[in-house]
This record gives C-alpha cells, sequence and structure tokens, in this order.
C-alpha cells in the first residue's frame, strides 16, 4: 500500500511518509498498522483518533483486515475504473497481475474539511459460504463450460488445446504460466472437472508433465512445474468421485476410459512421489 497525504492538508501535517509502497504484512494485519505508521511519522503517536483513512473514496475503520480492504474495496475500484462496461468483477484469484497494483490509502485530519460525505465502511467479512462452497465462490468459472461457436466448443476444449500446444516448460513459460491459474479456478466448479476428464485432459496434463520433467528448470518455472502436479493430483482425488456417479453423461464405454484415466494418473503420480522421495534420502 501506499500511505499518501491529503494535500489539502499539508498545512496541517507537517512532513511526510519516509517509505512507499508498504508490505501489508510489514505494517499489520489490519488497518491500524497503517494508521499507526502514518501518526508517528508525524509525530501524532497519542491522537490516532485524529487522523482519517481513505480507500477508493470510502473511510475505513482502523481495525479491518488490511488484505479484505484490498480485495474488497480497492481492487473491484481499479477493476472499474478500467472496465466501467463491465457489470460483474471477476474473482482476484482470476485477475491479471496488473489489476494487483499497490493499495492507495489516503490520510487526513478528521473534521478539518467539515463534515465527511463519504461512504464509511465498517466491517468486512470473509464470506464463510463462499469459502466453504466452490460452486459458489468460483461461479463465474462456470462460464468456461458454455459452449463458444458453432463446433460446440467451450472454453474448456479451447484452454486444453492451447495447453497441448506448450512444447516445453522453458520455452513456453509465460503461456503456461497463464494457462494454469485459470485451468486451476475452472476445476473448482463440479461439471468443469467432468467436462475435462470427460475430454481426456489429464492425459494432456500427464504428457505434458513428461516433457517438462526432462528439462532443468530454474525456480520459477519449478513453481510451473509443480502447479501442474497439484492439478493433476486435484482431477485424482475429486474427479475420481464424480466418474462413478450416476448423473455422469457419458456412456459405459466412455466411463471406463475416465476410470482408467484416473488409475493411469494415481500411478503417474506415485512413481514421481517416490522418486522426488528417493532423491532427497539420497
Amino acid at each position: 500500500m501506499n500511505l499518501n497525504k491529503n494535500p489539502n492538508h499539508e498545512i496541517y501535517l507537517r512532513g511526510r511518509i519516509s517509505k512507499n509502497p508498504y508490505s501489508i504484512k510489514d505494517i499489520d494485519n489490519t488497518m491500524r498498522g497503517a494508521l499507526e505508521k502514518i501518526c508517528l511519522e508525524h509525530e501524532m503517536t497519542h491522537a490516532t483518533e485524529l487522523i482519517e483513512m481513505l480507500v477508493a473514496n470510502n473511510i475505513i475503520v482502523p481495525d479491518l483486515p488490511a488484505n479484505l480492504v484490498y480485495e474488497k474495496v480497492w481492487y473491484p475500484y481499479i477493476y472499474k475504473q478500467r472496465n466501467p462496461d463491465e457489470y460483474v468483477v471477476p474473482p482476484i484469484e482470476t485477475a491479471d497481475s496488473s489489476y494487483k497494483v499497490p493499495m492507495e490509502v489516503i490520510y487526513r485530519l478528521a473534521g478539518v474539511d467539515g463534515e465527511a460525505t463519504e461512504n464509511r465502511v465498517e466491517s468486512l467479512q470473509e464470506d464463510d459460504e463462499l469459502a466453504n462452497d466452490p460452486e459458489k465462490k468460483y461461479s463465474l468459472a462456470k462460464v468456461m463450460l458454455e459452449k463458444t461457436d458453432e463446433s460446440n466448443s467451450t472454453g474448456i476444449s479451447y484452454l486444453l488445446n492451447d495447453l497441448s500446444k506448450v512444447e516445453g516448460i522453458r520455452r513456453d513459460q509465460h503461456l503456461l504460466s497463464r494457462i494454469l491459474p485459470l485451468l486451476k479456478i475452472t476445476l473448482k466448479i463440479r461439471n468443469n472437472m467432468k467436462e475435462v476428464i470427460r475430454i481426456n485432459g489429464a492425459d494432456v496434463l500427464v504428457e505434458k508433465l513428461f516433457i517438462f520433467l526432462s528439462e532443468d528448470v530454474n525456480d520459477e518455472q519449478q513453481e510451473l512445474l509443480d502447479e501442474v502436479i497439484a492439478i493433476l493430483e486435484n482431477i485424482v482425488v475429486q474427479g475420481s468421485k464424480y466418474v462413478l456417479e450416476q448423473d455422469m453423461e457419458v456412456d459405459n464405454e466412455k466411463k471406463e476410459d475416465n476410470q482408467q484415466t484416473i488409475k493411469n494418473v494415481t500411478i503417474i503420480l506415485d512413481k514421481i512421489t517416490t522418486a522426488c522421495e528417493s532423491m532427497v534420502d539420497s
């Protein structure tokens, strides 16, 4: 976050913040840490109640969790500024990194400009229902199952097709870093997972995994490799439940193929785990 003084209050608040931006983790888990930093810089440590903080033109109560202020106040504000015609703000997890800019915190002396007219944000709580129900939290990912053209292709099929074109983790690192986060979110939805299994998406991942394992990778590329393995593990754990359900909209032959795919992926992951453990032991 960036802590910036209201320019109209220069005469009342001498000096300025010595360092910007600040990491939320370095200040505090709540906005009170930012308030205390502001008061310390202006030698007002015993008068914290005199300072108001604003984020996206909203007065922010000091005890609000800083991460929630960023996610629920600042990020939607930035997204809507850049996409004024968009009605729905996508989850921050799926947002491009260009939207994740430092949060601007404007501070001022309370009451100097008269009675505040801005909205006052006093509570921001995690939605337990959303947190415990991926179908609701990641509901926007359902769009990946919609038909996009006359060929009846879905967003999922396009995504897996793009993944199939990846020739190596070193060569296509940038492309892979875009595909994997989207695929991870896509798989949060039950029917999306079923579709990935139905069109043998796990086979595509396994094929790429063998290619990636043969490469010498740096730390950043290793994170992508770990992400591929984590996605495959998710397919094994969750997908194996879905292929056994009666409502799986595939014929018996396809069900057997899906079950075999899950078994194959499980065997591969077991071998990878054993190999990694052997390397650590040696």
